[in-house]
């Protein structure tokens, strides 16, 4: 599986880096990443510094995790002493509302690389078919209000036969979680009989294209083009943060946001290692 051919080249690599060049400069990354795509970008984080030291490069890659709202404004707030070198939110807002208001904080604009996909999930209840057309068993969403996942699912309600308004969420039978992750721990710790959250919480596709989910588990995908329950594709875009940088850090980024992309690095080189790790997690890479 390709869990198994990306531990294996990361151990060919880090056993290569014994015979490195001992003048190898270590170059730091802190990057910024919302919590639907935190353990991907962790895998990426590992991968991206075990294939590089082949090249005789050491980089480290630091990844900070909260709601994308939230480390929006931490970047506003620390303009004077930046903390992240880039930003990888769950959406397209965040970013280009930087870009937009506040552009002398980013550096170029919002890129894509990776789209997710909305799921009804629950561990208990059968929901292959999808949301019960009568509503009579509490469910979870993550917030409308702030959370892009959310606001895919107050769409999904607000279609036939529900109908509901968003201005009327929570209520009834409708509850929610501050965000995509906290409603997936909800429906997976029972406190909920189902509820919706990120296809790629639950969802892991291996090197046959085979898309598995936990077993005993039921779930229902809700994509964008769905004609009786259409809403926004959860399309999730990235930013480069402006801060100080040597040109060694500057090459690591640009390294790793090709690494993320599947585009040539610096060194005309590319992989598809990155797009890989995204893709088996039940995103789609750009």
């Amino acid at each position: 599986m390709f869990r198994m051919s990306v531990k294996k080249l990361a151990l060919c690599l880090i056993a290569g880096a014994a015979i490195a060049s001992p003048q190898a400069q270590a170059e730091t990354l802190k990057i910024a990443v919302a919590s639907s795509f935190a353990k991907t970008a962790n895998n990426l984080a590992a991968a991206f510094q075990a294939y590089y030291v082949d090249y005789g490069l050491s980089y480290s890659v630091s990844v900070s995790v909260d709601s994308a709202a939230n480390l929006k404004d931490a970047i506003i707030a620390g303009a004077s002493s930046p903390t992240f070198d880039l930003f990888l939110s769950s959406s397209k807002k965040e970013p280009h509302d930087l870009a937009y208001d506040y552009p002398s904080l980013v550096v170029g604009t919002p890129f894509k690389y990776a789209k997710d996909f909305l799921a009804l999930y629950s561990k208990s209840v059968n929901i292959h078919a999808g949301l019960p057309y009568t509503l009579d068993t509490d469910f979870v969403i993550p917030d409308p209000t702030t959370d892009i996942y959310g606001a895919a699912a107050a769409e999904v309600l607000s279609s036939h036969p529900w109908y509901i308004s968003a201005s009327t969420i929570p209520g009834g039978h409708v509850f929610t979680a501050p965000n995509a992750n906290s409603s997936y721990i909800a429906v997976n710790f029972g406190v909920y009989a189902y509820g919706f959250v990120p296809n790629s919480a639950i969802c892991y596709k291996g090197d046959d294209g085979v898309k598995t989910y936990p077993a005993g588990s039921y779930h229902h995908v809700y994509r964008p083009n769905d004609e009786d329950h259409p809403s926004d594709k959860l399309l999730m875009k990235g930013i480069k943060i402006a801060r100080a940088r040597t040109a060694g850090e500057e090459t690591a980024l640009s390294n790793f946001i090709a690494f993320l992309t599947g585009v040539a690095d610096s060194n005309g080189n590319t992989t598809t290692i990155g797009t890989g790790i995204i893709e088996s997690a039940c995103f789609k890479s750009f």
